[in-house]
């Protein structure tokens, strides 16, 4: 009988750990400069340059949060591979009471002894078994990978293919940025959001096939992740509700004069739809739309870059980018 309650008692003090254990989440929104960033969407860089990201991926290493007084939570073993495609990681479970979260500290990249290693040397599942993140003829990890097309010719149309993959020793960017927590049950959230044309600044995309030397670049664009503040934090999950890859918004601008927008959004409220051009001039807008229809411009518009944004009152703001030819 007393092993019997001996076993019981392991049981419920199992049990009691188990429920007490609190999982930490990282999500990450990301941006093209003042707007959610969308695949395969035109963007226009800092320097004008036309551009269509259809990829973007990197890594995150030695994650630490300070909390309540600065105390140290260590996620130092952990590594993630963040894709644009993808909001919420996790980073694991702790079992310390968080009251108030302070700070969060991560290197964009690996370190230079983790970059010896190479995919065989992990299990499947793990980050760093990632074979496409990895290049084989330099020996390293690749820290950050953006693929996409940009315009060669001045059209505003993205034609010319481009690949970023920053390979090498020593070039892991340390970010540190003062943030909050929101509690969801058993679960804390920690926000931020990244800002990919940030990384871009100062880049030129066109002439990155013909450098013989792509070093300078790569040590620009990693040097952005701090001299440009590509990451930033945000006080909640709301963010979610920007964009939902279940919406949709297609514009047909085949024809000058017969542009037209089809959308549809995945939720009960009515939409605005604001229209402007590339410098943020408003040309068009419209209130209490339907969340699923299609809008014909009436108005002729001038050749170029316009952007149709869709809003709501409790946080939806999706946008698209469509061009305007001659």
């Amino acid at each position: 009988m007393k092993k019997i309650y001996l076993i019981w008692l392991c049981c419920c003090l199992s049990s009691s750990w188990i429920l007490a254990q609190t999982t930490i989440q990282l999500h990450i929104e990301h941006q093209f400069d003042k707007t959610s960033f969308v695949a395969a969407q035109t963007y226009l860089t800092d320097n004008g340059q036309a551009v269509q990201i259809n990829s973007v991926q990197y890594y995150l290493s030695n994650l630490e949060l300070l909390h309540d007084g600065g105390q140290l939570l260590d996620f130092s073993s952990q590594y993630l591979l963040v894709d644009s495609k993808q909001t919420d990681y996790e980073l694991g479970n702790t079992m310390v009471s968080i009251a108030a979260l302070e700070n969060i500290t991560f290197d964009l990249g690996v370190d230079t002894n983790t970059n010896q290693t190479r995919p065989s040397d992990y299990a499947a599942t793990h980050a760093l078994a990632n074979t496409n993140m990895y290049a084989a003829d330099d020996n390293s990890y690749v820290l950050i990978a953006i693929r996409g097309l940009v315009d060669s010719d001045g059209d505003e149309v993205p034609d010319l293919p481009f690949e970023i993959a920053v390979t090498g020793n020593q070039l892991q960017e340390k970010v540190s940025l003062e943030t909050e927590l929101t509690t969801t049950t058993d679960i804390l959230h920690i926000n931020l959001t990244a800002n990919i044309s940030k990384w871009l600044t100062g880049v030129d995309l066109v002439n990155l096939t013909t450098q013989q030397n792509q070093a300078a670049d790569w040590l620009t664009l990693m040097e952005n992740t701090t001299t440009y503040g590509v990451f930033s934090s945000t006080a909640t999950t709301s963010v979610t509700t920007l964009v939902s890859p279940k919406n949709h918004i297609h514009v047909d601008a085949r024809l000058q004069y017969a542009a037209t927008i089809y959308y549809k959004f995945y939720t009960g409220e009515q939409l605005d739809m604001t229209i402007t051009n590339i410098t943020g001039t408003y040309m068009v807008h419209k209130s209490q739309l339907s969340p699923e229809g299609n809008f014909y411009l009436e108005d002729n518009l001038a050749a170029g870059i316009y952007i149709v944004i869709f809003t709501s009152p409790k946080g939806i703001r999706q946008s698209k980018r469509f061009i305007i030819s001659q």
